[in-house]
């Protein structure tokens, strides 16, 4: 034993080291983004499940097809029944059950019939509202850093 010890010594290894895999660090990386994925996939079953309750909507209301629109939400398409679009963003539709369920930081909003949403709309916003990156691309009078 002690020459084993000794060839240990003179090679300048540990006899108690293990082998290391994956480092810490990344192992934790990887695991987040497996959970972080997982839970997404889990969340839009969720929206999609039938256990949840339905959102109050007259017959009428659910019977209306919005062709060529999808819910940014849960990714439905075509959204069936009330659909409720952005004010503020120009391409941003919600179906009554992820209105209900998600947040959103502006106004909806809420048509009830296919074809119902106006053509234009206008928005004021206040200073302290940054622009997106499409809007500051449009901008003839944006300061480009």
């Amino acid at each position: 034993m002690k020459e084993e010890g000794q060839q240990t010594a003179a090679t300048g290894q540990r006899k108690n080291k293990k082998d290391k895999g994956i480092p810490r660090k990344a192992l934790k990386n990887l695991i987040n983004n497996e959970l972080e994925k997982q839970s997404q996939e889990v969340f839009k079953k969720l929206l999609k499940s039938e256990d949840l309750p339905a959102v109050e909507q007259t017959t009428e209301e659910a019977a209306v097809v919005h062709t060529n629109v999808t819910c940014d939400g849960c990714g439905v398409g075509p959204i069936q029944g009330l659909r409720y679009k952005c004010s503020v963003c120009k391409n941003f539709d919600y179906c009554a059950s992820c209105e209900e369920r998600l947040g959103h930081d502006h106004a909806f909003l809420k048509i009830r019939k296919n074809g119902g949403a106006p053509d234009v709309m206008i928005t004021m916003l206040g200073e302290d509202n940054p622009m997106t990156k499409e809007e500051e691309s449009k901008d003839p009078s944006a300061d480009p850093m």
